[in-house]
């Protein structure tokens, strides 16, 4: 005989709010792969531009050339665009330096904390201790309800926590247009390598074309 399973409400709600969650985290996912194929896409096309004339001139003849000079092109670029992160990330430091010169407090271990670091700006949520949901009599690891606030965004007026707050946002934009710009010489470094193997490869079909 077989038994059919029976959910309870709660069993319904807590499944359906999971597999909610799950859909949200892989929309989130596929929506920065989509970003970051766009930005690769875009930055790609800067080869295009700036060795189109060389091309062009035969200037440039073979791949070796092609990748050579491609290369020293999207390192001046990269130089270039990396040098206000480069700034930021330098003023970060420097307020972190003379953070601890006054405060005596090890950046990495209190710059996150919420007494004396960035922290306090951020909400935190005690997910270890929120009681987890039981379904068909099974214990897992599911929260049943959402778990209490160990903090709400808030300021602290002690130095080391001010002058946290003062090198973070040098950090963050920092850390993004570092990043960023280093995607951007991958993605015209992979660019160069596609194009020195497709623009000089050998085809009958095009000599046939021409004729």
């Amino acid at each position: 005989m077989i038994y059919l399973v029976k959910l309870t409400e709660t069993d319904k709600r807590i499944l359906i709010t999971a597999f909610l969650a799950i859909i949200l985290v892989f929309l989130l996912i596929g929506l920065v792969v989509n970003i970051v194929r766009k930005i690769m896409a875009h930055q790609g096309r800067a080869v295009d531009t700036y060795m189109y004339d060389m091309l062009k001139a035969k200037v440039v003849t073979t791949p070796r050339e092609f990748r050579k000079i491609s290369f020293i092109k999207n390192f001046q670029i990269l130089y270039k665009k990396i040098t206000l992160p480069i700034i930021l990330l330098a003023i970060a430091f420097v307020i972190c330096l003379i953070r601890y010169f006054i405060t005596k407090d090890e950046f990495f271990v209190t710059y996150f904390t919420i007494e004396k670091g960035i922290g306090s700006l951020f909400y935190k949520w005690d997910w270890a201790e929120a009681e987890k949901a039981t379904i068909l009599n099974i214990k897992t690891f599911i929260p049943s309800n959402w778990p209490d606030a160990l903090n709400t965004p808030h300021f602290e007026s002690n130095v080391s926590s001010i002058m946290a707050y003062c090198s973070f946002p040098f950090l963050l934009v920092g850390l993004i247009l570092y990043f960023n710009h280093l995607l951007a010489f991958i993605s015209r470094s992979i660019q160069t390598r596609k194009l020195s193997k497709t623009f000089f490869q050998k085809d009958l079909s095009k000599v046939t074309n021409e004729i």
